[in-house]
């Protein structure tokens, strides 16, 4: 295992056990540790008016320490005169204010939100080489924020944050190849990146590695290194989510919302986990976090750590969704097209909904707003328009898109018949566990419709489908193997 993993895993130690770091550490770290909690204090007591006299003169470095007031300190925090300053100091061409005052355009925190603005500041920012921007540069062009939908452009910018050692970029790198978004589908060269983000201590990094050893993805099947790579993960998990508990318990919302989520995400999580995911996921929604009231209104669609109550999921969606939360706005366009949770049963709404989601980029909602369009239900039918909507959505991984790809090149809907390019998304979609794929993928490969015939990749993707519960794939796989013995 990599040395960067180990101290990886003795900075989490120490973030937890912090007597571990004192034992452990050099002769010189407790006097380091010691001033850096002195200037601390020290910088709360000195004479704002100086610094502000500074910077209004222009002084970069006071400007900057005015933005770290307004932000930092609770009895200060002035998110609109923060952005006063950071948008001085961002206008002298500081890269990392300029990244944040992007951040701050796009979560609308002190002052309105504003996609473009957004991206100009994120894109100034990357320019000049600073990572998080280009990560974030990538994401607008990924969800097509601020600016068209551009899948080459995002991947140019993750890249560019991967090639400089960013661990999130090369783990969201990794993942592009090895589902095939927005790029070829190589899978070694995912678990390439997986591996360099690993080797940073990226914890989705080394999970997934272990997924990818376990299943034989772009690698060996090795049960072995899946082991180690799983129990690596396991324990940074536990000792991130036992620095999180404690941070959550001193009124951290961004703590009570990570750990409320790990508390409903962990495997297994009996009533017990799941009562704690609800208690903090609640504290952080009832402060205003955005992915925390969504989070709320999961747990009460599914009756998780709380009695399954639509209604009660309706209100959090909607609190989620007019913060700007894509799962939330599709859900509450779910809610609307099937006419639950309190809400009206209006397709019109329910595609306003999708829509909004959809133009930030999620991928499901790309797909209900497809069907929206393929039907003609709450907007005017245009097959053109939905089988565009189905191809950006199947292009990042929607496995339902992919399959209604399939169908629609099958049959010739919307699009000329082309049976080779249904078994292409049939295929696509088979791999990712689409019964209804797998089953069409099978019925080709019996009858020879876009493929050569073959019996026993039809056996085998009518298992697959069976497997699932899929009714149709069980009689014609039992009416095949019947064939088969007589």
């Amino acid at each position: 295992m990599s040395s960067r993993i180990i101290s990886r895993m003795f900075v989490c130690l120490a973030a937890v056990f912090p007597a571990v770091a004192a034992y452990a550490a050099d002769d010189n770290a407790p006097g380091e540790s010691a001033r850096s909690v002195q200037a601390g204090a020290q910088e709360k007591s000195e004479d704002i008016e100086a610094i502000r006299q500074a910077a209004e003169q222009g002084d970069l470095a006071a400007q900057k320490r005015l933005v770290e007031y307004y932000d930092d300190y609770d009895e200060n925090r002035n998110f609109v005169e923060s952005v006063k300053w950071l948008r001085k100091a961002a206008g002298q061409g500081d890269a990392k204010m300029q990244n944040n005052l992007g951040f701050y355009y796009m979560k609308g925190i002190g002052v309105k939100k504003d996609a473009a603005e957004a991206l100009k500041w994120f894109r100034k920012a990357a320019e000049q080489g600073h990572v998080e921007a280009q990560f974030n540069l990538s994401l607008c062009y990924s969800k097509g924020y601020g600016v068209k939908k551009d899948a080459a452009e995002a991947v140019k910018w993750i890249r560019k944050a991967a090639e400089q050692g960013d661990p999130s970029a090369m783990y969201r790198l990794g993942y592009l190849h090895v589902n095939g978004v927005d790029v070829e589908k190589d899978e070694a060269e995912g678990v390439k990146w997986f591996r360099k983000a690993a080797d940073e201590g990226y914890m989705k990094a080394i999970a997934y590695l272990g997924y990818c050893y376990q299943h034989g993805i772009g690698v060996e099947e090795n049960p072995e290194e899946a082991a180690k790579w799983s129990y690596t993960a396991r324990v940074l998990r536990e000792l991130e989510n036992k620095r999180d508990r404690a941070a959550a318990e001193q009124g951290d919302v961004e703590a009570q919302y990570r750990y409320g989520y790990a508390c409903l995400h962990s495997a297994p999580n009996g009533k017990s986990e799941l009562e704690e995911a609800v208690k903090w996921l609640r504290k952080a929604a009832e402060k205003g976090h955005p992915e925390a009231q969504y989070e709320m209104g999961y747990c009460y669609t599914l009756g998780f750590g709380v009695f399954p109550d639509d209604t009660e999921a309706a209100k959090w969606y909607r609190k989620a969704a007019d913060q700007g939360v894509a799962q939330a706005q599709r859900e509450v366009g779910m809610l609307y097209y099937n006419g639950m949770g309190g809400l009206p049963y209006n397709h019109k709404l329910a595609a306003e909904w999708f829509r909004k989601a959809a133009d930030q980029g999620d991928a499901e909602a790309l797909f209900e707003l497809g069907n929206c369009y393929f039907k003609g239900e709450g907007v005017k039918q245009d097959r053109e328009k939905a089988i565009e909507l189905f191809l950006v959505a199947a292009n990042r991984g929607e496995s339902n898109a992919q399959y209604k790809l399939g169908v629609c090149y099958m049959n010739g809907t919307g699009v000329e018949a082309d049976k080779a390019e249904a078994v292409k998304w049939f295929r696509k979609a088979a791999d990712r566990w689409h019964s209804g794929a797998q089953y069409n993928l099978g019925i080709c490969y019996l009858k020879g419709d876009g493929v050569e015939k073959d019996k026993a990749e039809a056996l085998k993707w009518l298992r697959e489908a069976t497997e699932r519960g899929h009714a149709k794939a069980k009689k014609a796989l039992k009416k095949l193997e019947s064939d088969k013995t007589e």
